[in-house]
């Protein structure tokens, strides 16, 4: 079941489609050791709605891209963010992810944790190399993690942005030590240039959420990770961006006692750890 599900990964995700920005795909990015799958969704030539507790597109300009658009709408975890925002009166705008799947790993001093494979880890599953290494061996999926950042608007006030990071754990298969154990994880959102952030908090299935930085466009949180969804929530007004934005989401998580090293610049926040065997990080983004 695996080979094949690996399998039909690789095939269908591995070229990267576009539409007139409306939808993108791809696996695995330059600068990323791991095998990811990207991509983002953009909703404002859209018009969708609830029907029957199920996110439908009610209205578009273009059949083609609303044929794309609804396979991702097939999506439980697309369903379930999408009727959240819309039941609480607000409209989702965008949203982009980065998916990895997760295998078992030890760092130097043998604490046991889950980090995502790589594109040789997904090869082997797929039985693309006919004679793994002995040593590597064929790594077991531990479930997946995917990180989402959504941007949209309250419906009394379409000035009112809002932008989130939503972190999503998936398969329970994790043990002891990933997710919920007793070293923090961390989230940042970045908001465009040009834009103010008025106001964040963490919630979700998390424990104790603290700030831990904050400077430009751009706010650092720190929690305890549990298994389930934790969520970075942020408001943001515009006062003199214009043109193509882009809003980026990061997450580190971490397994043993780890020092994060947090650098804000006024377009990123760039990420530092000591004991970087027993953690990672990844991002996600969304331009519009």
């Amino acid at each position: 079941m695996l080979k094949k599900l690996f399998s039909l990964l690789l095939v269908m995700l591995i070229s990267v489609s576009t539409f007139n920005c409306i939808y993108a795909s791809e696996v695995q990015t330059d600068s990323s050791p791991f095998y990811e799958e990207k991509g983002q969704v953009v909703f404002d030539s859209v018009k969708l709605t609830n029907k029957n507790g199920r996110i439908e597109i009610q209205k578009s300009t273009n059949v083609e891209q609303s044929q794309k658009l609804s396979q991702k709408l097939d999506d439980p975890d697309i369903q379930d963010i999408l009727s959240k925002y819309m039941g609480e009166g607000k409209t989702p705008v965008a949203i982009g992810w980065t998916k990895v799947y997760l295998k078992d790993s030890k760092d130097s001093n043998n604490n046991i944790g889950v980090v995502p494979m790589t594109m040789e880890d997904v090869e082997r599953l797929s039985g693309n190399i006919a004679s793994p290494n002995a040593a590597s061996g064929t790594p077991t999926v531990k479930g997946n993690f995917t990180l989402y950042t959504l941007v949209g608007y309250d419906n009394y006030d379409p000035t009112a942005l809002f932008a989130e990071s939503i972190g999503k754990w998936n398969g329970g298969q994790y043990g002891s030590n990933g997710p919920a154990s007793d070293n923090d994880d961390f989230m940042t959102i970045t908001w465009p240039n040009g834009y103010v952030l008025t106001s964040s908090t963490v919630f979700g299935d998390c424990s104790g959420p603290y700030k831990k930085d904050e400077a430009y466009s751009s706010v650092v949180w720190g929690f305890g990770e549990e298994s389930g969804e934790v969520i970075l929530a942020s408001n943001g007004r515009n006062d003199n961006s214009s043109g193509t934005r882009k809003w980026v989401s990061k997450y580190v998580h971490t397994w043993a006692e780890t020092v994060p090293s947090f650098n804000i610049s006024l377009t990123d926040v760039g990420i530092t750890l000591t004991n970087s065997s027993a953690s990672w990080q990844i991002a996600s983004s969304l331009i519009y």
